[in-house]
């Protein structure tokens, strides 16, 4: 088999065996992974407010399509809409209110706290539905807040294979603020360009900083909690290990955005089908029509090339590419972790295409609307377009700052005037 590659740059292999420095998360805490376009000069404002960041998600079924007898309704589905307010905590929170337990309570996927969502979940028919109707009123705490929008039948628990992908409208604010009218209209005409060029091409399928936890804290507590041997509840557990497997996919995407090679076939590459989960990997026996072909459909978006989601040593593949061992290599601690947790090994594509994309200027804002597919981010493809700050994100961290500073401070004791040395 005859394939041109371009070698790994020595830049690129620098930072992947970089993973001993003291700055090893930082890529993860400022979302400073390579872009696939030119950085973008463009600024904007993200989730000023949660209606800023409207998602909604779609099931790989039509629930109450098919009419259940009640004999076969084990399971209520409920549609929730929910403000400030992330999927574990509404899960806690819907338990409480309707008395199941919360093992029982089921969802499709997780959904952003700082958004306006809807998304589905499971609660066992056995609830009382009359107690189910009384929670389409606002539940609320705080700034956060929830209610059942619909109930339908269902037999079976909601799994998290269930999410078909999610519907976005985002709106960034002062994208264009201060600019005369030749700048708007070179802002306006480059951003469209993009616009254009992500709905062809797609765009880099990082895991969004949001899998790593506030800093990316969720990395360091996650390798010193698998270190000492401490107990952890079954949620924090797979959060962890999901947040580390995340790094280190996101980890060599970097580098095949930098090589250029985030799109191209190199030796014993994976091959993921566009909206499937059909996938093969290339073994160097194939001819040279076949490579043409595989280049074509890669080039056309029909095929992805297929990255690692690392699991245990005995679970990887035979044969990969030169990088995935390297990025093993350069972290083998977080390694050992996903294999004394018998993980498995999966295939997550290193591109995603947005479907239905369209921006809309709203004066000095702009309105993106798109559908990702289940387990793609959005703020992956925002960072293409823009040079944005995370207004909710940030006022989380000034928070966390804040918290910890009080924390650190010496007790202040007082001493009564009467009292003398």
């Amino acid at each position: 088999m005859q394939m041109e590659v371009k070698p790994l740059s020595s830049h690129a292999i620098e930072q992947a065996d970089n993973g001993a420095a003291g700055n090893r998360w930082q890529m993860a805490r400022d979302n400073s992974w390579a872009r696939s376009l030119v950085e973008p000069t463009l600024p904007g404002k993200l989730r000023v407010n949660a209606e800023d960041f409207y998602v909604c998600e779609s099931l790989r079924f039509t629930p109450g399509a098919q009419p259940l007898a009640d004999r076969d309704c084990a399971h209520w589905l409920l549609k929730i809409e929910k403000h400030r307010l992330d999927t574990l905590t509404l899960q806690r929170q819907l338990a409480e209110r309707s008395g199941a337990q919360l093992r029982d309570i089921g969802y499709a996927g997780l959904k952003d706290k700082h958004a306006r969502c809807e998304q589905w979940m499971s609660i066992p028919a056995r609830s009382d539905k009359a107690q189910l109707d009384r929670l389409k009123a606002w539940q609320v705490n705080g700034e956060a807040k929830w209610r059942v929008l619909e109930v339908q039948p269902q037999r079976k628990k909601l799994s998290r294979g269930a999410n078909l992908g999610n519907q976005f409208v985002i709106v960034l604010r002062d994208v264009f603020s201060g600019l005369d009218a030749t700048q708007l209209k070179a802002g306006e005409t480059q951003l469209q360009q993009r616009v254009a060029r992500l709905s062809g091409e797609g765009f880099p399928n990082y895991f969004g900083e949001q899998r790593f936890g506030l800093n990316a804290n969720n990395l360091p507590r996650a390798l010193s909690s698998f270190s000492s041997g401490k107990r952890i509840s079954r949620n924090q557990r797979g959060l962890f290990l999901s947040a580390l497997r995340s790094y280190l996919f996101n980890a060599l995407l970097h580098q095949r955005v930098l090589d250029c090679s985030w799109r191209k076939l190199l030796p014993y590459d994976a091959l993921v089908l566009e909206g499937s989960n059909s996938q093969f990997r290339v073994l160097g026996n194939e001819t040279a029509a076949q490579i043409e072909d595989i280049e074509a459909r890669l080039a056309s978006c029909d095929l992805h090339i297929g990255g690692p989601l690392f699991g245990a040593r005995n679970k990887q593949p035979d044969h990969c590419p030169e990088l995935d061992q390297r990025i093993q290599a350069a972290h083998p601690d977080i390694v050992d972790v996903l294999d004394k947790a018998g993980m498995d090994y999966a295939l997550r594509p290193l591109r995603v295409v947005p479907k239905d994309f369209s921006m809309q200027r709203q004066g000095d804002d702009v309105q993106l609307t798109l559908f990702l597919p289940s387990g793609s981010f959005a703020t992956a493809l925002l960072r293409e377009l823009f040079d944005y700050s995370d207004v909710s994100r940030a006022a989380s961290r000034n928070a966390s700052r804040e918290a910890t500073h009080k924390a650190s401070r010496p007790a202040v004791t007082t001493t009564s005037g009467n009292n003398r040395s």
